[in-house]
């Protein structure tokens, strides 16, 4: 049986957060000390100091929680409340029968990794889905250098490029152009966006650390992690991706979550 001592609790909003409340957390999980927290768009979240993280809202709010959850070892709960939650696993309807099973052990686990970007010795952020480097505007047309650990360098030219993990390559990286890969994959998908020449994805082992720099183009570049952090970078400053220490553990009720996520990234 499941036991979670601290349950931190991240709501889309404020009226989302009296929602969670009404619905009595506390005696379904008997003994824990549950902390609530409000989604703040923009903003680096806090540290989220728990063994289970309920996320109560669209992908976003999944990702601003996990930006600030350090705990490799918790669970991590995403119940629906956007406008189409890809990565959700309950909706909130059905949270009630899904704690009783969570608390009897009837679930899984997806482990995700997540992504570190570094600039100049310096850590910028973590992300899940993916890192983009891209034009200002998007507009625009940029010249990237992306440099491979063991296989060299390539150029590509257009509005940007991402690299995405496994639970990225459904998101973002799928629109681009890039194929869905299963999260048993240890890899990175490099997908351009936009290229003005011909350029097909790559996707490479996550053991390899990746450098992309601006060379050329008018817009400036801004980086931008899981499309909540986002960086404006000096001309010239080379940012490096790797396969972060830290992943997360996503609760999943059914096995089939990756062919439900590809079906709702094409059909919603």
């Amino acid at each position: 049986m499941a036991r979670y001592r601290k349950i931190c609790v991240i709501a889309r909003d404020s009226k989302t957060a009296d929602k969670m409340r009404s619905m009595d957390l506390e005696k379904s999980f008997k003994g824990s000390l549950i902390s609530y927290y409000v989604f703040e768009p923009g903003r680096k979240p806090p540290p989220f100091r728990c063994d289970l993280l309920l996320a109560a809202g669209g992908d976003g709010t999944l990702f601003y929680g996990l930006m600030g959850l350090y705990n490799s070892s918790a669970h991590v709960l995403h119940v629906n409340l956007g406008r189409k939650g890809f990565l959700a696993e309950v909706e909130l309807r059905d949270l009630a029968k899904r704690i009783k099973d969570l608390l009897a052990g009837r679930f899984l686990l997806e482990r995700i990794s997540k992504i570190s970007a570094f600039a100049e010795g310096k850590l910028l952020g973590e992300a899940v889905n993916e890192v983009v480097l891209a034009a200002e505007s998007f507009k625009g047309v940029v010249d990237v250098k992306i440099e491979i650990s063991g296989f060299g360098s390539v150029n590509m030219l257009g509005s940007g490029v991402l690299i995405a993990s496994p639970l990225g390559s459904t998101a973002f990286s799928m629109s681009a152009g890039g194929p869905a890969l299963d999260n048993e994959l240890k890899s990175f998908v490099i997908t351009p966006i936009l290229a003005k020449r011909p350029w097909v994805p790559i996707v490479v082992s996550d053991s390899r650390v990746i450098k992309m720099k601006k060379t050329g183009g008018k817009e400036r570049a801004s980086l931008i992690l899981d499309g909540l952090v986002e960086r404006d970078l000096a001309e010239g400053t080379e940012v490096t991706v790797k396969r972060s220490k830290t992943f997360a553990n996503i609760v999943r009720f059914n096995p089939s979550y990756l062919i439900r996520r590809v079906k709702r990234a094409l059909t919603e």
